[in-house]
């Protein structure tokens, strides 16, 4: 399987995302296997899994904005799929406009939801059983 991200898809990370001031493409696509750091004398791989493609974003340096890095934004899988990767673009520039709070309480939100969606598909399951228990309710909801 390749491993050097193909120009098709560099071009589009362009278009999509913008270059840095350095000129590089502001978001990069890699191959975990081609990710590697040297940590006390031990070689890892930066991104897991390895054997998938990583979405990364170009972020300045708080302390000096010319300088920064590239941090992982998502994991792509064992395939590349160039209208995935330009939506996910999309949706990292449009998280940005929104402060971290906002983002946090979005999230929250989220997960509630789901937890009471989960909370009444169990009421649903045990209320269907209503008859092991001579037709009464097996929970009193509130």
């Amino acid at each position: 399987m390749p491993t050097d991200t193909p120009d098709a898809i560099n071009f589009r990370l362009t278009i999509a995302g913008g270059t840095n001031p350095h000129g590089e493409p502001n978001f990069r696509v890699i191959h975990g296997s081609k990710a590697i750091d040297i940590i006390d004398g031990v070689m890892m791989h930066r991104y897991l899994p390895a054997d998938n493609w990583h979405l990364t974003a170009w972020i300045p340096s708080e302390k000096n904005p010319p300088k920064g890095g590239y941090e992982h934004c998502y994991a792509l899988g064992t395939e590349l799929y160039p209208g995935l990767v330009e939506k996910l673009i999309d949706m990292i520039k449009v998280s940005r406009n929104f402060t971290l709070q906002e983002r946090y309480n979005a999230i929250m939100a989220r997960e509630e939801k789901a937890e009471r969606d989960h909370t009444e598909e169990d009421y649903d399951i045990l209320d269907d059983g209503v008859r092991a228990f001579h037709q009464q309710p097996f929970i009193v909801k509130p």
